[in-house]
Order: structure tokens, then C-alpha cells, then sequence
């Protein structure tokens, strides 16, 4: 609400003329025949419309008018062009904040025809005081606006402040910049035990005389606004917080509420007091386990006044289900882990296991045991000839979480000669070291060797279950020395290893 500004002090009418001088006229030429304004009187740092008028249109090339000022209160263009065709045009007049009333003439010259308009600059002054909120609770505070009827002038512009109840506090006085429309502050209240109200006004004096507005202020005692939970849902046996707050602030003592619950799952006290000073406080909230999701009304009350909250308590339900890898190669265990969103309850939690896939199995459940959040199970997983996935699941009620595992056949790891240098016609000792246990049927490997110095089986087969194997390689003899690779593949895998021919058996001599 914008409060109407009273004046208090009348000064004597200001007349000022406005009439346009009127030029002799030129023979065959344009002369300025009026100079308006619109409005005819601003205050510092509005704007006004100015109106130019000619005796005649302009012609082709327009018609240029030249305008002056006559107080630095007022600025306008050097010119204002009137377009071809056209016997008058419009400009922009600028003015500065002011302290005292400035009276200011405008000249408009074409040729030797000049007109001339006035244009009057009043001070700013109060316009009107706004509070939001215009009722608020003792302790807290109200924003209060004051507006100016234009921007305050050099100097700043003080507005003079009164309270009429102590109840609501206001400053002695109030400075609005220079250039300033308005300035906020804030009213400061006190606790009250009944609604109590304050008028609170506000004058300033200027060259135009004493301007005042003014508009109520309702103070009203602490009543109970809110009652909130948080989380507003959790799982039994974890906690909660409560918290009561009040539209204002509490008086010396404190201010007690009481609170209470419909449900025997949740635990909270009898009342929570709000301290001298403070508009909240907070209380704890314990939870139980429950069987069945729950909800428990939590009220909170005040002078009369009920705030309502709800709090729903859930069942123990998962809250996550892992495995402890994603890929692996057949025959590598894996651990599965079930958690659960809060302690499990007296009697423990089953968790039902399925597996969807033959390269892997699982139990056929879980036990969490009570008070735990959660629990592990193995994943036996089997050696396969090609890349395999296996989905598990894991349900609880009606929550269904699924988990994805890769199970990949094994790969050549390691392939070594024992020695790795021969004397030609001697043996070496090869030997494959698979990453995981070789599948149903054994893992054929594959034997190759780049010459005919040194010769490998076809094949050898690591037996199910195994994850090695040995072979011999047999060479001849050699006229010189010669290194020759020997090859070893299985499935997608595939390693070689050096083996060096010497001319004759090495031996080692002692001296």
C-alpha cells in the first residue's frame, strides 16, 4: 500500500510564462513559430518532450533548428532536424536533480526567426513510505521503502523518521543519495503479547515545502507457523529430525511446545522449547523396525495452534546388489553382495539368488542376519570355450535388483623353454600356463615350430579342470648356430618364445 503524501507547508504560486516569441517574418523563408513543452514542469531527472513548430514545411534537404538552454538544469540537443515535408518535430529534454526550484528558458532558432519555451525543474521530494509485510511477528523485521518524486539531489536528501509504539523501532533519520529514487531499510520490531500497531512516518523538507507519508504497522505476538520432518521417509530404526518454528521471535523464558505422536514406532519427547531470542528449534525423532511400511502423524502445539507433520518408516528393502567383478575367465570365483536400506529385524532377512546361464551357479538365497545391513554369497563360475554371460538376480518382496557377469574362456598366460639354448640333437622342455582351468574336453593347444632343426608335437591337450601343461621339443643337429621360434596357439590367443641351436651340447668345464 503506497501511503498519499501530505504537504505540509503551502508555498506561494511560482508562475512562469510559457508563451512562444513570435519572429518577424522573412521574406521566402521558414521561421520558428512555437516552442512547447510537455510536461511544462519535471523534477531533477525526469524528462520532458519538446515540440518545435515551423511556419511551413520543411523542404527537401529539411530544415535544422538550433536550441540553447538557458540553465545547466536543463539539457537539450544542440539541434532538432524537421524532416522534408514536415512543419514540426519533436526532442528529448533532460534535467538534473535540483535543490531549489529552477526555472530554465529554451530557445529554437532558424535563420533569424527564433522562438522560446519555459520549462520548470522542481526539487525531489517524499512521494510515499511501503512496508512489507505491513504485519509481521515481534522479533522480526518489516522492509520499508521510501520514495522519492524524483532523484535526491547533490547533497543527498535526509527523510526524517517516527514510531508511534515502541514495539516497532525505526532510525532517527534516513539519507537518500544523490541520484537516488528510493532507499529500503529495515523497521525492527519487539515481542508483543497482543497484536499491537505503529504508525510509521516519514517527512522531509525541501524547496518546495515540508512533504510527509505514513502507513501502519501491525506487530503480532509468536504463534506456531510450521512443524517439519526431515527426511519425511526413512527406514526403521534409523532417525529423524523435527523442527517447530514460530512467526516471530520468543520472549525472555523461552517459549515451550508440546509435541506428540499417534505411532508406537516412533519415539520423540514431550516438548521442545524455542529459546529466548529465536523463532525455532529442533528435536529428535527415533524410529523401530517395522515389518510394513508405516506412517506416524507427529503434531506440535502452541497458544491453540496445531502443526502437523507425517514420517513414514519403511520396511528393510535393498539398497544395493554387487558383484565383486564383472568379467572373469571361467573357473575364477566371484563374490556376490545383498544391502539392505537398514537393519535387518529380529528374525533376519532371505534374499532369494537366481542365475540365468550355465557357466555359473549361486546358492538358492541369503541370509542378512539381524542387525546387519547386508551379507555375501559366492559365485561359482565354470570354465567355457567362448565368452558367456550369466545374469543374476536377487528379490526381495517385491524389489528386484539384477546384476550382469562375463565369463570368458582361458588365454595362453605364460609360455617358457627349459633350457632355451640347446646343442643340436638335444631336448628342451616347453611349458603353457593357461589364465583360468581348462573347459569340458580339455583345451587343445596348438604346437608350431619355424624349422626343421626343432620339432613340437601337433598339439598337446591341458585335461579339464587344469590350467598347465609340458611338453618336449626335439632338435638335430646344425652346421651353425640358429635360433628357431616355436609357436603355441589356443582359442584367440597365441604367444611364441625363442629357441637357440648351438653347433655341439654346451658344456662347462672346470679349472
Amino acid at each position: 500500500m503506497v501511503s498519499t503524501v501530505s504537504t505540509a507547508l503551502v508555498l506561494a504560486p511560482i508562475v512562469v510564462a510559457f508563451g512562444s516569441q513570435k519572429p518577424k517574418p522573412q521574406a521566402g523563408g521558414l521561421q520558428v513559430t512555437s516552442l512547447t513543452f510537455a510536461p511544462s514542469t519535471v523534477t531533477g531527472g525526469d524528462i520532458s518532450t519538446g515540440t518545435v513548430v515551423l511556419s511551413g514545411v520543411a523542404p527537401t534537404s529539411g530544415a535544422t533548428v538550433v536550441l540553447a538552454s538557458s540553465s545547466s538544469s536543463v539539457a537539450v540537443p544542440s539541434s532538432v532536424n524537421i524532416p522534408s515535408g514536415k512543419s514540426s518535430a519533436q526532442f528529448v529534454v533532460d534535467t538534473f536533480a535540483v535543490t531549489q526550484i529552477a526555472p530554465a528558458t529554451i530557445t529554437a532558432s532558424l535563420g533569424q526567426s527564433t522562438a522560446s519555451g519555459a520549462l520548470t525543474v522542481d526539487p525531489a521530494t517524499l512521494l510515499s513510505i511501503s512496508l512489507r509485510p505491513s504485519s509481521v511477528a515481534g522479533g522480526l523485521p518489516s522492509a520499508c521503502t521510501l520514495a522519492l518524486t524524483g532523484a535526491a539531489p547533490t547533497g543527498s536528501l535526509v527523510v526524517t523518521l517516527s514510531s508511534s509504539d515502541k514495539s516497532a523501532e525505526v532510525p532517527a533519520s534516513v539519507t537518500i543519495p544523490a541520484g537516488q529514487r528510493s532507499k529500503q531499510f529495515n523497521v525492527a520490531t519487539k515481542p508483543v503479547n497482543a497484536p499491537t500497531s505503529a504508525t510509521i512516518a516519514a517527512t522531509a523538507t525541501t524547496a518546495l515545502g515540508l512533504a510527509s507519508a505514513s502507513e501502519m504497522l501491525t506487530v503480532l505476538p509468536p504463534a506456531l507457523t510450521s512443524l517439519e520432518v526431515s527426511p519425511k521417509t526413512v527406514a526403521g530404526g534409523a532417525n529423524a529430525t523435527g523442527r517447530v518454528t514460530i512467526g516471530g521471535r520468543a520472549q525472555a523464558g523461552g517459549m515451550t511446545v508440546t509435541l506428540a505422536t499417534s505411532q508406537t514406532a516412533v519415539t520423540i519427547p514431550a516438548s521442545v522449547t524455542i529459546a529466548s531470542g529465536e523463532s525455532e528449534a529442533s528435536f529428535p525423532i527415533k524410529t523401530a523396525a517395522v515389518s510394513l511400511q508405516t506412517s506416524a502423524d507427529i503434531t506440535a502445539s502452541l497458544n491453540g495452534v496445531t502443526e502437523s507433520a507425517t514420517l513414514t518408516i519403511d520396511a528393510p528393502a535393498f539398497s544395493s546388489f554387487s558383484l565383486s567383478a564383472r568379467r572373469v575367465t571361467g573357473g575364477t570365483p566371484v563374490l556376490g553382495k545383498v544391502s539392505l536400506s537398514s537393519e535387518a529385524p529380529i528374525n533376519g532377512v532371505t534374499v532369494t539368488l537366481t542365475r540365468y546361464g550355465s557357466a555359473a551357479s549361486v546358492p538358492p538365497s541369503v541370509t542378512i542376519q539381524a542387525g546387519q545391513k547386508s551379507a555375501t554369497f559366492d559365485v561359482t563360475t565354470n570354465a567355457v570355450i567362448e565368452d558367456s554371460e550369466v545374469s543374476i538376480s536377487a528379490s526381495l518382496g517385491k524389489s528386484v535388483m539384477e546384476a550382469s557377469l562375463a565369463i570368458e574362456p582361458p588365454i595362453i598366460s605364460v609360455f617358457t623353454l627349459n633350457p632355451t639354448s640347446v646343442g643340436g640333437g638335444g631336448t628342451s622342455q616347453g611349458s603353457i600356463v593357461l589364465s583360468g582351468s581348462a573347459p569340458s574336453g580339455g583345451a587343445k593347444i596348438l604346437l608350431e615350430s619355424s624349422s626343421k632343426s626343432a620339432s613340437v608335437p601337433v598339439s598337446i591337450t591341458i585335461p579339464e579342470g587344469q590350467a598347465s601343461a609340458v611338453f618336449t621339443i626335439k632338435t638335430k643337429s646344425v652346421k651353425a648356430s640358429a635360433t628357431v621360434q616355436i609357436f603355441a596357439r589356443y582359442g584367440g590367443s597365441s604367444k611364441s618364445t625363442a629357441l637357440n641351436i648351438t653347433t655341439a651340447a654346451l658344456s662347462l668345464a672346470f679349472r
